[in-house]
């Protein structure tokens, strides 16, 4: 299953705090992408923290997952986990064409 995380630096963080942690965060988010739970990672424009499409079975794996992350596990971020499914508009729409 598929999740979108979406990664906010908590208001009131002091800068140094967040450069103190950017590289183990980074080596720490390489682990999970070498694992395939996370599928892609994007910075927000505003550098205000980031997004992730990730992946597991359960919301639960992906917790713990997340909970890895320095920034995560220390309260730098907040995260919002979004659980997706497949789009199936178009087999609505588009069913009477393929049958």
């Amino acid at each position: 299953m598929q999740f979108l995380m979406i990664a906010t630096i908590k208001p009131g963080t002091p800068k140094r705090k967040v450069i103190e942690l950017i590289r183990l965060e980074a080596a720490a988010a390489f682990k999970l992408y070498a694992r395939e739970i996370v599928r892609s990672i994007h910075f927000k424009a505003d550098m205000s923290g980031a997004v992730m499409m990730m992946e597991a079975d359960t919301q639960a794996e992906i917790e713990k997952a997340l909970d890895t992350l320095p920034m995560v596990h220390q309260g730098v971020l907040s995260t919002e986990i979004i659980p997706l499914k497949p789009y199936d508009a178009y087999v609505k729409l588009f069913e009477k064409h393929f049958k």
